[in-house]
């Protein structure tokens, strides 16, 4: 949203007015006006230049339905007004009445097709002046920490709020009254209020499409609660403050409050009392987008070169740029993904309720902000008790309340935070009055921002879906020659979900057995045993190669999350993006699926180098990106299953072993000492792991041994951030549909 700061000018004395029918159904009133009857001097230039000396509109906002009278007085020129191409007479006059806010342009142009500019604007409002909320929840006289019927639940103080597509509203209460002090998410569905998770000094709160809240906390924590009210702390130290950037307990924050989700899946937050706004990633790695920690201000720049006022509300668009509510300074900024930071609205230290274009008008501690999917901004102007909306060219307007009135009778003590209905466009308001708090509800205002796939997930979809399913290949075959039984394979599993995470909530579905491709080759052992990972201080087996993977959409990504065999405890979590969808026909195979299968079509024993692909033949490309740092365990020699590998010793330490000549890798050809990595307690158990990468390995990893039970055990991690390669070939990976499987099946030749 980039808005040019016109100057409006003075209201312009008008003549009696004749009325015309214009383009565009505008109505033109023409003032009347004669000329001088003079002659004109010789001195006078024969081209002069186009000048305005005036353009206005009667009103900075009119209610939906209404009308606003555009005048204009210019010279040596001939006027038109955009949007409508409205022509105009100096001193003349158009009505317009325009259903959205719209900023409008007068262009003067010479007889030398010179031309100048000026520009008025207009809000619409729907029901300017008219208290159109109604109370959903809560009350205007008592508070408290009440559940159950909704007009007959307490809260405390609500701020951070949030709504879901099926009319679930949910909000942060950090409020503290006489009866006592508490700290709760609320959830309000169905007409009731229930508790949904206990979470401390919780101000703000983002929703992602798979039902997870994040929390902004003025404990000084970023907080993740599932859908079952499960919190976890995603970044941040409760009860530690600071500025540092870092991942999860080594950042810092200082009281942050707004928080917003950007379509990767990233999180926005202002860091109020470091006067900054800060950036979370899915790991938990927190950066700084813009300002500096301890700096007050109101500086345009880029990142710490901004400044801003103890700022409060945070939104985002879909082009990831962010929008937060300076507060003290009484404007709304602007950051770009670059940091890049401009005021949207507003002037720094002037506080009022004008209308009008984004330049002049004024706001009283904008807090909370939500915009629509038409790219209107909405604003919560606290103090003076209203509702503002920015419109996507620029004009701001009075949405309920009257410019400088309160839009209920109570609801200039605090108005809040505010969530806009993603299926109907209604505003959800939190606010408290001296006595009472809850939720204020408005009519469909906003245009419908219900959820929408991202083309990652419809690439994904498209063949991950019922009745679709993706298909994925395993080989280990020889470069040249065919294939030797009990040493090669060629293996396929699939998948397929029920529903999509963006409407059916996070997908549980388990992938089908693996099965040979090959009518010669079987399935070995040590590709249908399945991994081990230590988990909080115990040796947990995976639910592979029947894998149970839960697939949520935060944001615009997918993730995957892989299960242990108890079907719930998360092993793995893995991020796939950059999707493109790919259709196959003839016995054309493009070269990223060359490169990725390799020799089942460079070795001539394996097919016949080219595929026919069966019709309606396709596969998807995608990258996979390790989300959180897995610790696996493996046997020291021999094979096992269940969840006691053979250890590298009993009854002993890592420490001892290293200081004893070293424990040797025969895979790795090294024989690790302590000087050779770091021993620290990960996942509740003694830890060593290796500087550097394992060699010859598919996926960066670094080679771990661990002391549980008085053993010492060996196995490897896989870091955060590490993109998982799909072949010894390619970074990327490759999902097939069911013709293009069906196809290498019938184009193998062993």
């Amino acid at each position: 949203m980039k808005i040019s700061q016109p100057t409006i000018p003075a209201w312009p004395r008008l003549g009696p007015a004749l009325r015309a029918v214009g383009a565009a159904g505008a109505i033109l009133l023409m003032a009347g006006c004669g000329g001088s009857g003079g002659g004109g001097s010789s001195s006078i230039l024969s081209n002069p230049e186009p000048l305005i000396t005036g353009f206005a509109s009667s009103a900075g906002t009119i209610p939906m339905g209404g009308s606003a009278n555009l005048t204009a007085t210019f010279s040596n020129g001939t006027g038109v007004i955009t949007p409508g191409n409205l022509p105009i007479t100096s001193g003349g006059m158009v009505q317009v009445m325009p259903t959205v806010s719209t900023a409008y342009t007068l262009t003067v142009t010479g007889s030398d097709q010179s031309s100048v500019t000026q520009m008025t604007a207009v809000g619409v409002s729907p029901g300017a002046g008219t208290p159109a909320f109604s109370l959903i929840a809560g009350s205007t006289t008592q508070d408290g920490d009440v559940n159950g019927s909704a007009l007959s639940a307490q809260f405390g103080n609500p701020n951070g709020i949030a709504a879901d597509a099926s009319g679930n509203i949910y909000l942060a209460d950090g409020g503290q009254t006489g009866n006592g002090g508490f700290n709760n998410i609320r959830l309000v569905s169905s007409g009731m209020v229930s508790k949904l998770a206990d979470v401390n000094e919780v101000w703000g709160l983002a929703l992602d499409g798979s039902g997870n809240l994040y929390a902004s906390c003025v404990d000084n924590t970023i907080r993740e609660i599932t859908p079952g009210g499960v919190v976890s702390v995603l970044a941040g130290t409760q009860g530690v403050a600071g500025s540092a950037n870092g991942t999860g307990a080594a950042a810092s924050f200082n009281r942050p409050t707004g928080i917003a989700l950007g379509s990767q899946g990233n999180l926005y937050v202002a860091d109020t009392g470091n006067n900054t706004i800060r950036m979370v990633t899915p790991a938990g790695v927190v950066t700084t987008l813009a300002g500096t920690a301890g700096v007050t201000g109101s500086a345009n720049g880029t990142g710490p070169a901004a400044s801003f006022n103890f700022p409060l509300g945070v939104a985002v668009d879909g082009s990831l740029d962010v929008y937060v509510s300076d507060a003290q300074n009484n404007t709304i900024r602007m950051i770009t993904p670059a940091g890049v930071v401009t005021t949207l609205a507003g002037t720094a230290g002037v506080a009022g309720s004008a209308d009008g274009s984004a330049a002049s008008a004024t706001f009283d501690f904008p807090v909370g902000l939500a915009l629509d999917g038409a790219g209107n901004l909405f604003v919560v102007d606290s103090n003076n008790g209203n509702i503002r909306m920015i419109s996507a060219n620029g004009v701001v307007s009075t949405v309920f309340g009257a410019a400088g009135s309160a839009m209920t009778s109570y609801a200039r003590q605090n108005l809040s935070c505010i969530a806009i209905d993603p299926a109907t466009g209604s505003l959800d308001i939190s606010f408290s009055s001296n006595n009472g708090a809850g939720i204020l509800q408005s009519g469909p205002v906003a245009a419908s921002v219900a959820p929408a796939l991202s083309p990652d997930q419809m690439a994904f979809e498209s063949l991950a879906l019922a009745p679709n399913a993706t298909y994925g290949l395993d080989w280990s075959l020889p470069d040249s020659g065919a294939p030797v039984v009990g040493t090669h394979y060629l293996l396929q599993d699939s998948f397929s979900m029920n529903a999509s995470p963006l409407t059916g909530g996070p997908q549980t579905v388990t992938f089908s057995p693996l099965a040979s491709l090959s009518a010669t080759l079987g399935i070995p052992a040590s590709q249908s045993s399945p991994n081990r990972y230590v988990i909080n201080g115990q040796i947990l087996v995976g639910s592979g190669p029947a894998w149970m993977v839960t697939i949520r959409y935060p944001g615009s990504a997918i993730q995957f999350d892989y299960l242990a065999a108890d079907g719930a405890t998360i092993v793995s979590s893995q991020s796939r993006s950059g999707f493109s969808l790919n259709p196959l026909s003839g016995t054309n195979s493009p070269a990223p699926l060359v490169t990725f299968y390799n020799v089942i079509f460079t070795n001539p024993a394996l097919t016949s180098g080219s595929l026919s692909w069966l019709s309606g033949s396709a596969y998807v490309e995608y990258t996979d990106t390790q989300l959180n740092d897995v610790y696996l365990v493996y046997d020291y020699n021999g094979s096992t299953v269940g969840n006691s590998p053979n250890p590298v010793a009993i009854g002993t330490t890592i420490a001892a072993l290293m200081g004893a000549g070293g424990i040797h890798s025969s895979s790795d050809g090294t024989t690790y000492t302590l000087a050779d990595g770091t021993l620290s307690v990960i996942n509740g158990v003694n830890t060593f792991v290796a500087t550097n990468t394992r060699p010859n390995q598919l996926v960066t990893a670094y080679r771990t041994y661990y002391e549980i039970n008085g053993n010492v055990y060996t196995g490897e991690v896989i870091k955060a951030g590490t993109v998982r390669a799909g072949s010894d070939t390619a970074q990327y990976h490759i999902g097939l549909n069911l013709p293009a499987e069906q196809t290498f099946q019938a184009g193998i030749l062993f």
